[in-house]
């Protein structure tokens, strides 16, 4: 995997209060860089809130039965993501904290040279009440790897 890499990212929300809601999932695509420290896989690149031209970096670890994603900036947590487990965080934005669970219920992890696929599936907890079944789907490309949109 090269040091230059491009993260593609796609959420899916069903929240609780509307389940017949059609899906519609938010894709990002943005540049990063991978590195590799003490046998782990490392991601990190900016996150840009619209609504408020807030940002924040986050820091992705990877190995093939947990992902970390750190956040630090606009928006802090840290969010743990490990088949048949929760965890429990806390949430800070600009308007105050939310405590934040992620029961994550399937993981799929799978690596090339160039492509590194992220496959999450997690309900998500908003102070204590379930808000949502989630899917996180998240692909690394090395930089000059085949990409399609």
């Amino acid at each position: 995997m090269t040091e230059e890499v491009l993260v593609r990212i796609t959420g899916i929300q069903r929240p609780e209060q509307q389940p017949e809601q059609n899906e519609e999932p938010i894709s990002v695509v943005t540049s990063g860089r991978f590195y590799t420290e003490n046998g782990h896989r490392y991601v990190t690149y900016e996150e840009i809130y619209d609504e408020a031209e807030l940002s924040a970096i986050n820091t992705v670890r990877i190995t093939p039965e947990i992902l970390e994603v750190k956040k630090d900036g606009a928006v802090n947590v840290q969010m743990v993501f490990q088949e048949n487990r929760k965890t429990v965080s806390i949430y800070g934005t600009p308007f105050g904290e939310i405590e934040m669970g992620i029961a994550t219920t399937r993981y799929g992890f799978h690596e090339t040279e160039n492509l590194i696929r992220l496959d999450v599936c997690y309900a998500l907890e908003m102070n204590g009440e379930h808000a949502a079944d989630c899917e996180l789907h998240m692909e690394i490309y090395a930089k000059g790897s085949q990409f399609s949109l």
